[in-house]
């Protein structure tokens, strides 16, 4: 887990007990402010008691047109904090509402700006390094946790410094709070950024269904309350800095929060210390300015729209607020304190803040994103004890999902779901071949598939022989491996099963040749004789006619009857014992592809067996068995370092996981390849849909950095 680094504020603390010495002025702790606050708070908004939520289901419902609600709660009495009544606040009504500190230094007068749904919806923090930033970033934050009930407002949080949000993450749980990424990991922050929009724009969607255009009326027609989703992004400058090819999603997404998030009730905030020209279009969307000391005049100038930020009285927990920053004139900044908060106070008001939580248990999904935390293989063999038949776990996600704790590919062979493991180092290899191996130790036991491993790289099973397992294993040098070419062959018979029922049950016949030769091709028992199976010799025998079958079996490389009839009945038998090894039951009952059991094909170092990664024009084979295979509810996963000599088996692949490759990852036309994967993670690459996914790899030692 990431520690949290307290230097800063201890810092912050000392600048603020030598700034009040020499300036003779009193530092507002959190706790006299957050008092007084609650309380003006609640005397403005005068809630009557008792009253009734009706909280909304997902968005989807909603868009769906579910009005009923997921949950209903009864608030029978104020709910306080040190007897000071909180959660106050209906975001539907007003939006949400800044509470920085105190105007002019008057703890009567608190800030009077809301992100509001109609002009004021967003806002920017900006200002030196040490000026204060954190401390009030967490005013900012712990005023909307005790203004507002968690069924009132959610917050999504990105820190891409590490440096300030990672201590939510790991001390108490915030009920309001809804995804963490404290990382400097792009992938997840654009994935944050583009769920957060995702949502707004589906919410957008679902008003427009209900004929309404904002939050407020919606509630008005359904009573249903839906969270204010408030994006804090820290560090803004930092992000884009690291983004790469990534930052145009970026400016992207944020471009549509701003403009679209005041219906949804969505809002940003957003804070940098640092400011360059890229972010002169993103803060010039944004009305609410917010001022910390600035050390260059143009710094203040591009937040506030004047130089009152580094020129003007702005000391230590002191702050400018703007609304008006265009207008560029001094006598629209507004002057606050703020008010500081220890780590004492933030722990004793994280851990309320969990407990009152649990008490009005909403269950929302909350996603804290470390990027320090992976998987060793005994954890991912846990996940793999959990996991459904046709899912293949590869470690944590790199990006906002719904099953956070682990990222998975979902097999269902309906199209091509061959996998690819590309690596740079034979370590790489071996990482994916073992964790693919726990789910093979897993579908196994349960007979959840089978899996085949094919060896043409002995080093990678050097640790873990696949064997152990009960997995069939066979080292193959070549593509004229007996054993090899056996298990291609099944391919085509299973395949060929479920080709023929299909025929035979839909429309069933067979001629007078067929009935006459049917214990010649089938001797020995080996099926009733039946109409059923009468029908079915009758159309394979028809099927093998076709040029791919022809190929596969070679067929085509008989020329006189005896030797094609000799050929054609070994094919026959062999598909025909596939049918009688799933069972009896098949002998008058139609066998379709839901039948075959799911199994895969694991090739490790396919690069070195030759005809198959090697020796180009000997491929169609693998090439053919690539695209066929799905038919037969049988995947492979093929492990190489090189691509080179594989150009022709890419059309054939979905999956490609890939670490290591920055340089030759355009290789598999994948354009979207992270610029600089962070050593942690492997990049997955999905060519049905061209996604690119993010994920961190498992460690296969304590050692592993």
């Amino acid at each position: 887990m990431i520690g949290v680094d307290i230097t800063r504020a201890d810092e912050y603390l000392a600048d603020l007990i030598k700034y009040r010495d020499e300036h003779k002025v009193n530092v507002i702790t959190y706790t006299n402010f957050l008092s007084n606050m609650l309380d003006l708070r609640a005397k403005e908004r005068n809630r009557s008691y008792p009253y009734t939520v009706k909280v909304a289901k997902g968005i989807d419902d909603l868009l769906a047109g579910d009005y009923t609600p997921a949950k209903v709660i009864e608030v029978s009495s104020p709910i306080l904090w040190n007897g000071h009544e909180m959660w106050t606040g209906q975001t539907y009504k007003d939006g949400v509402v800044i509470d920085v500190g105190y105007l002019n230094g008057d703890k009567r007068f608190l800030s009077p700006v809301y992100l509001d749904l109609k002009t004021l919806p967003h806002a920017f923090l900006g200002g030196s390094t040490g000026s204060g930033k954190s401390v009030t970033m967490n005013a900012i934050l712990f005023s909307m946790f005790f203004n507002y009930a968690p069924w009132e407002l959610e917050a999504v949080m990105s820190d891409a410094k590490i440096s300030e949000f990672a201590r939510y993450g790991t001390t108490h749980k915030i009920p309001h709070i809804r995804n963490i990424a404290a990382t400097e990991d792009a992938s997840y922050l654009v994935s944050i950024l583009e769920e957060f929009v995702a949502d707004m724009k589906k919410l957008n969607a679902a008003f427009g269904k209900a004929g309404c255009t904002n939050v407020t009326q919606f509630y008005k027609k359904t009573g249903l309350t839906i969270p204010a989703r408030v994006l804090v992004m820290d560090e803004v400058q930092a992000m884009f800095a690291g983004a790469g090819k990534k930052a145009s999603r970026i400016s992207a997404c944020m471009e549509d929060v701003v403009r679209l998030g005041r219906n949804t009730n969505f809002h940003l905030i957003g804070a940098s210390q640092e400011l360059s020209s890229d972010l002169n279009g993103f803060i010039g969307n944004i009305p609410i300015r917010l001022c910390l000391k600035c050390n260059l005049v143009q710094t203040s100038e591009q937040i506030l729209g004047n130089t009152e930020g580094a020129l003007g009285d702005v000391g230590l927990g002191k702050l400018y607020m703007n609304t008006k920053a265009s207008a560029k004139n001094k006598s629209d900044n507004q002057k606050f304190r703020v008010p500081y908060q220890d780590d004492d106070e933030f722990a004793e008001m994280g851990k309320f803040l969990q407990e009152l939580g649990s008490r009005y248990p909403l269950e929302y999904p909350r996603q804290f994103y470390d990027e320090n935390e992976m998987f060793l293989l005994p954890d991912l063999a846990k996940v793999c004890e959990k996991k459904k038949p046709n899912e293949l776990p590869l470690g944590i996600p790199s990006f906002v999902s719904k099953s956070p704790d682990c990222f998975s590919l979902d097999i269902t062979s309906r199209n091509i779901d061959n996998i690819l493991v590309y690596c740079n180092n034979n370590k790489g290899l071996e990482r994916f071949y073992r964790t693919f191996y726990e789910s093979a130790k897993v579908d196994m036991k349960n007979g959840y598939a089978k899996h085949v491993y094919f060896v043409g790289d002995d080093v990678l099973t050097d640790n873990q022989n696949p064997a152990e397992c009960g997995c069939f294993t066979k080292n193959v040098r070549d593509n004229n491996n007996v054993i090899w070419k056996g298990f291609i062959e099944q391919i085509y018979h299973k395949k060929l099963l479920v080709q023929v029922d299909e025929a035979v049950f839909a429309n069933p016949r067979y001629d007078e040749d067929t009935e006459k030769n049917f214990e010649v091709l089938l001797p020995g028992g080996i099926m009733v004789k039946n109409e059923i199976n009468l029908s079915r010799l009758y159309y394979m025998r028809a099927f093998l006619k076709e040029a791919t079958y022809m190929k596969v079996y070679g067929l085509g490389n008989y020329a006189s009857g005896d030797e094609y009839a000799r050929y054609e009945s070994v094919m026959i038998r062999s598909t025909f014992n596939v049918l009688k090894s799933y069972g009896s039951k098949y002998i008058n009952s139609k066998f379709t592809k839901n039948d075959l059991s799911l199994t895969y094909y694991h090739v490790l170092g396919v690069s070195k067996i030759n005809g198959v990664g090697r020796m180009v024009r000997s491929q169609e084979v693998l090439k053919n068995a690539l695209a066929d295979c799905c038919d037969a509810n049988i995947v492979f996963v093929l492990y190489s370092m090189n691509l080179e000599d594989m150009s022709e088996l890419r059309s054939g692949i979905r999956y490609f996981v890939m670490d290591g490759v920055e340089s030759t990852a355009s290789k598999v036309r994948c354009d979207d390849y992270p610029e600089k994967p962070r050593p942690a993670c492997a990049v997955l690459y999905d060519s049905s849909d061209l996604v690119t996914r993010t994920f961190k790899k498992v460690k296969l030692s304590e050692k592993e950095i």
